[in-house]
């Protein structure tokens, strides 16, 4: 991605948050308003399944949802240690989310629900330094 002539690619300006390590705030919020991505990709804070995503900042909370509803595809970015935590915000619910970038960590249980929701799961093998690609069921 970013070496091809019709890709563009976008990065939220707006007021450093040192702890979260992105940019929010009212001019993050703002700007994010004038764009219908065909792609985004977010992280998050936690993952419950049957709930959705969790955020722990309210500025990065509205900034996620801003995005996830103005985007074609949503691509969750979530390694193992997020599934089953929640934090202060609940952010997305799953039906929102395109797919889900994860690592091998991830319980079996939580990749068989994400499939079964319709979400596309890829897997990093850290150990073998390859990806496993699997299709919603």
């Amino acid at each position: 991605m970013g070496r091809n002539e019709g890709d563009t690619i976008l990065g939220i300006g707006g007021e450093y948050d040192a702890h979260s390590l992105s940019f929010a705030g009212p001019s993050s919020e703002e700007w994010v308003t004038r764009f219908h991505p065909d792609i985004a990709f977010l992280s998050t804070k936690g993952l419950v399944v049957d709930e959705g995503t969790f955020e722990s900042s309210v500025a990065l909370l509205r900034i996620k949802q801003i995005v996830a509803h103005r985007c074609k595809n949503l691509v969750l970015l979530a390694d193992g240690s997020k599934f089953g935590a929640r934090a202060l915000c609940k952010v997305l619910d799953i039906a929102q989310i395109s797919a889900v970038v994860t690592d091998d960590k991830t319980p079996r249980k939580d990749i068989n629900a994400l499939k079964k929701a319709g979400c596309a799961v890829h897997i990093a093998h850290a150990a073998e330094n390859r990806w496993e690609n699997s299709r919603a069921a």
